[in-house]
């Protein structure tokens, strides 16, 4: 039996920019789809590489109809779960729930640059989040709260640093 990977791939590839395809069907009567072309349509859904992609994922796509040789065939229940996903009018909702489910721990290092000024708009976010998701979504309030501590383990190193700056400035009597 031949495999329809590299079709599932291709499909999937071209799907990326995808924002009106709501159902994707096709027939083949002489092949089969593996894990690795079922991997390329999970990515397509969500791509948990970063939470930048799996924000800018697809969560159009909502309903996915294959008629394959293969009397076995089921779709993967990752695949499954993520279509159900997709199936939420508000797509803001689907790419909060896939961050949370799919990113364990969300790193907070892109935005330390501004210091504590970012912190409020990150709470305020958790706080949709949790609104979004509720409770089944994994522990909102556990990744809010380390999200808090990145950002005063970083502002605690900052003024650390600059503490031994302005010793090191006045212990050799540099001045600026």
């Amino acid at each position: 039996m031949a495999s329809l990977d590299s079709f599932a791939e291709a499909i999937a590839h071209y799907l990326r920019g995808n924002s009106r395809l709501t159902c994707l069907g096709f027939y083949h009567d002489t092949g089969s789809i593996t894990d690795k072309g079922w991997a390329a349509f999970s990515s397509l859904l969500c791509d948990t590489s970063s939470v930048d992609n799996t924000y800018h994922a697809n969560h159009t796509l909502k309903h996915m109809r294959f008629y394959l040789y293969d009397p076995e065939f089921h779709l993967p229940e990752t695949l499954s779960s993520l279509l159900a996903l997709n199936r939420d009018q508000d797509k803001k909702r689907v790419a909060v729930k896939k961050i949370l489910r799919y990113h364990s721990k969300l790193d907070m290092e892109p935005f330390l640059e501004w210091d504590l000024k970012v912190l409020p708009v990150a709470v305020a976010w958790f706080d949709r989040a949790r609104g979004y998701a509720g409770n089944e979504e994994g522990n909102v309030d556990a990744k809010k709260l380390s999200s808090i501590y990145q950002f005063a383990r970083s502002s605690i190193e900052v003024c650390a640093l600059q503490e031994v700056k302005d010793y090191l400035i006045y212990q050799f009597g540099l001045y600026r």
